[in-house]
């Protein structure tokens, strides 16, 4: 007879559980007496909660991420450290760019005899135009 209260009590959870499960998802909530004034308020229903995203990356992955940045970082810091690089070899870096920066030497004017060659030159492959055809 001890039990009868505990059985009870387990009866009465599973028939509220099974009340609360039975229950539409999404219907309306109720307005309490201080918003049933107001008509014009859209409040959302549970159904309008979108999906969660599939496409998430899992915590291994996220973790992973983040340590491979993490790990980036620290190479990043310890390559630009103080005292990691020089200012040393700038003349040959100069005298490089000032080679590659020099401009071409300046063009010759053509003479008599390299005008005359290169018309020859071209009259020589020149070829009258074809004959129209008679249609």
């Amino acid at each position: 007879m001890k039990n009868v209260g505990r059985y009870f009590a387990i009866l009465m959870i599973a028939a509220a559980g099974h009340a609360w499960a039975s229950a539409p998802m999404c219907g309306q909530p109720v307005l309490g007496a201080e918003f049933a004034a107001r008509g014009d308020l859209a409040f959302p229903t549970f159904c309008a909660i979108p999906p969660a995203p599939k496409n998430t990356p899992s915590a291994k992955a996220f973790k992973s991420a983040v340590v491979s940045e993490r790990l980036a970082g620290a190479v990043l810091v310890r390559d630009t450290g103080p005292e990691t690089w020089t200012l040393g070899g700038t003349t040959d870096f100069l005298a490089n760019a000032r080679r590659e920066a020099e401009p071409p030497p300046p063009m010759t004017p053509l003479g008599e005899r390299d005008t005359a060659a290169f018309v020859a030159k071209a009259k020589a492959r020149a070829a009258p135009p074809p004959k129209p055809r008679r249609r």
